[in-house]
């Protein structure tokens, strides 16, 4: 634990972020409403809460999440759904937060506004296979750093379709970045300044290194042979760009869109609110990390390494 506030470096770290960072702009994306048909089942019930992150650096930073309740699935710290595509389906969201939130699948369904202490229901069909965005969309942009997403799989219909049959191993990791300056403002009731964004905390499933690199759900167990198959997420505002060690993968989809032209590679863009899906066979036995090739997303604050440095442990 640093034995000074680490706060009262970020003017120096900051200049460092604005000189490392490639940020893209995001624009929220909407579907249509929500149809009125009664849903039986599933039904994925979260929570919306504020809470404040710890990160090894020792920095305390202000975050909105999407928590599981009850059993529901979880990858890392956040929550995670699937279900075939076709299927009526329920999400329930109980909004333990100070703010009035609006939850949405990006480009499928828009769901009601829902006031501190109060739940609400999105109702509506899987779309078609693919890997999907729930995010907060009442505030924009903003609530892209503030942490409030999650990821939602959509499995085809009678049976997974040949391109993603043969795989022995599913993980899914789900990026966000924040700028910290914004997150506090939403914390204490104020608007942040959006003209400017500097992200300098990132995570991946709700969680940052060392910790990534011990979790589960988030660290890439498999034998050498083994067909695993990587869905990779991004909720932040940060073009990703994924750089695997020790191997190339070959590209399947880029926001649901099959990919046929590229040939197996070791780095590939993820874009803000979007999804690429990848096929890693490991032909080599070893621990090796999986990174965006941002110098600045592998820190805390500035602070390496931490931040989205992800494993891979082939045996």
């Amino acid at each position: 634990m640093p034995d000074h506030d680490p706060l009262s470096t970020l003017a120096t770290r900051r200049e460092f972020l604005r000189q490392g960072a490639c940020i893209a702009g995001a624009v929220a994306l909407v579907g249509p409403l929500a149809h009125a048909t009664p849903v039986e089942a599933p039904l994925w019930d979260l929570t919306a809460s504020e809470e404040l992150e710890e990160f090894a650096d020792g920095s305390s930073v202000p975050f909105f999440r999407y928590r599981a309740r009850g059993r529901g699935a979880t990858r890392g710290r956040l929550p995670f759904f699937s279900a075939e595509e076709g299927r009526p389906v329920a999400i329930r969201v109980h909004n333990q937060t100070t703010q009035m939130i609006r939850p949405e699948v990006s480009g499928v369904v828009i769901g009601p506004e829902i006031d501190p202490g109060e739940q609400g229901m999105l109702r509506f069909t899987m779309p078609a296979e693919g890997t999907y965005v729930l995010r907060e969309g009442r505030g924009g942009v903003i609530s892209d750093s503030l942490g409030m997403g999650a990821a939602l799989v959509s499995r085809a219909a009678g049976g997974i379709r040949p391109k993603l049959s043969a795989y022995d191993k599913e993980v899914v990791l789900v990026y966000q970045d924040c700028d910290d300056r914004w997150n506090r403002a939403v914390a204490e009731g104020r608007r942040p300044d959006t003209s400017v964004y500097e992200p300098n905390y990132f995570t991946t499933n709700g969680l940052s290194f060392p910790e990534l690199g011990d979790d589960p759900d988030s660290r890439i167990v498999c034998n050498v042979g083994d067909r695993v198959l990587i869905r990779f997420v991004n909720l932040g505002l940060m073009r990703q760009s994924i750089h695997f060690h020790g191997y190339h993968v070959e590209i399947l989809t880029r926001d649901n869109q099959p990919e046929t032209a590229l040939a197996p590679k070791d780095t590939f863009a993820v874009t803000p609110g979007g999804s690429t899906v990848v096929l890693l066979v490991p032909h080599q036995a070893g621990v090796y990390p999986v990174h965006p090739h941002s110098l600045t997303a592998v820190t805390a604050n500035g602070t390496y390494p931490y931040g989205q440095l992800a494993l891979i442990e082939a045996v």
